[in-house]
């Protein structure tokens, strides 16, 4: 009797072991995961994506930083090069919800009309960004671009898909 209770207390430590040593092992994976999201937010380790594209004589460069721990919330920093001129970086509003489509047209007046569900922004053709809110008078979009969205980019990532 003995016996069989002791190999019974081997089978149930085993078992507490095995699964003590399962629980440590997804506590550090998360705390790794966190560690790495928190350094992804505080800009250490980089944007979360990058997105080029040649619009127009102009040169658009997107980048997304992860700005929340577990919600798909991000930073987006704008980079607009102009041929002959410095770049002009511009921190666009936060994309929350993750991977905001952004339309891409041309107005009447030669600029560059950067739309998505909340914002719009206009680009010069000499770089210059300018930011402004839906509810006011919005320019009018002559020819279509082109769309920032999910799915677009490389591998299924954020990308820029130009107008058929």
């Amino acid at each position: 009797m003995t016996e069989k209770s002791s190999r019974w207390r081997r089978v149930l430590f085993l078992l507490l072991l095995a699964f003590v040593v399962g629980v440590a092992l997804i506590v550090i994976s998360v705390g790794l995961e966190i560690n790495e999201r928190r350094k992804m937010i505080r800009g250490e380790s980089g944007p979360l994506d990058v997105t080029e594209a040649d619009i127009d004589g102009l040169h658009l460069r997107l980048e997304r930083y992860l700005d929340h721990l577990f919600l798909a919330e991000f930073r987006r920093t704008l980079t607009v090069t102009a041929k002959g001129r410095a770049p002009v970086v511009f921190e666009m509003d936060q994309d929350t919800g993750g991977m905001q489509r952004i339309a891409v047209c041309k107005t009447g007046e030669g600029r560059i009309l950067l739309s998505d569900r909340i914002f719009n922004y206009l680009i010069d053709p000499d770089g210059t960004t300018k930011p402004f809110t839906t509810p006011e008078v919005e320019p009018v979009c002559v020819t279509k671009l082109g769309t920032f969205d999910k799915g677009l980019g490389p591998r299924g990532k954020y990308g820029f898909q130009p107008e058929r």
